[in-house]
């Protein structure tokens, strides 16, 4: 609805907007302000053949179509207290965050484990993710290194499809997937956020990090969850 879209907006520029400022007016030593907004930001690709969707970096223009775009473009834009202030302010660009304890495998997990994953529409929409323990290290890899502000976005080096997450995940469970969730299914269900969240592609590259020589511990969907689903 208007009225929850407006909550979610209002939420991320208050609150970045309050944190700038503080950073911004800090008379010590500059605070480095990691702001968290998302790999939205860049829009959504759609999956009308099996070709791969272009990807994008952090050089790639932005896009403010759909709902998602536009809140990330207004939550990185009210760090501008903070990058007027001279501080060093990294805008970080999320992509899916996998980890077992919580987000948004912890949801799939019970579905999963009872065989009843599926595919999500065709299943050709690219998913860009990253595991928690590599995000972890990135916010340490970006407080370290001064001299990186900017976008710099938050993923694997190696998106996937939705199909090839699924088909994985249930293979790492020892359960079957053979379900497909159709996309007028979801769109009935979920109105624009079906395409928004899981119908349409993002290929995203994480280019300033592999520039700067970050080193991901996880690349390789299949063997991140076997070692995390043991």
């Amino acid at each position: 609805t208007e009225r929850r879209k407006n909550e979610i907006l209002q939420s991320r520029i208050k609150a970045t907007k309050t944190l700038a400022a503080f950073a911004a007016g800090s008379r010590k030593k500059k605070p480095v302000l990691l702001n968290a907004s998302a790999i939205g930001i860049y829009g959504l690709t759609k999956n009308k053949t099996d070709r791969m969707p272009p990807a994008f970096d952090e050089r790639s223009e932005t896009d403010d179509d759909s709902f998602l775009s536009h809140v990330c473009g207004q939550w990185e834009d009210s760090t501008q207290a903070a990058v007027h202030n001279g501080n060093q302010v990294v805008l970080m660009r999320f992509g899916h965050v996998l980890g077992k304890e919580g987000g948004m495998l912890k949801k799939m997990v019970l579905p999963f484990s009872l065989g009843l994953g599926c595919v999500l529409g065709n299943g050709n929409q690219m998913m860009s993710w990253i595991s928690l323990d590599d995000l972890c290290s990135v916010m340490d890899f970006l407080i370290e290194h001064e001299e990186i502000s900017g976008p710099v976005n938050c993923v694997s080096p190696h998106a996937v499809t939705n199909r090839e997450f699924s088909k994985t995940l249930a293979k790492t469970l020892k359960r079957p997937c053979f379900l497909r969730a159709p996309a007028c299914v979801l769109r009935l269900l979920l109105r624009e956020m079906a395409d928004e969240l899981f119908l349409n592609s993002q290929c995203i590259k994480p280019a300033i990090l592999l520039e700067k020589g970050f080193e991901f511990k996880d690349i390789d969907i299949n063997s991140f969850l076997e070692r995390i689903m043991v």
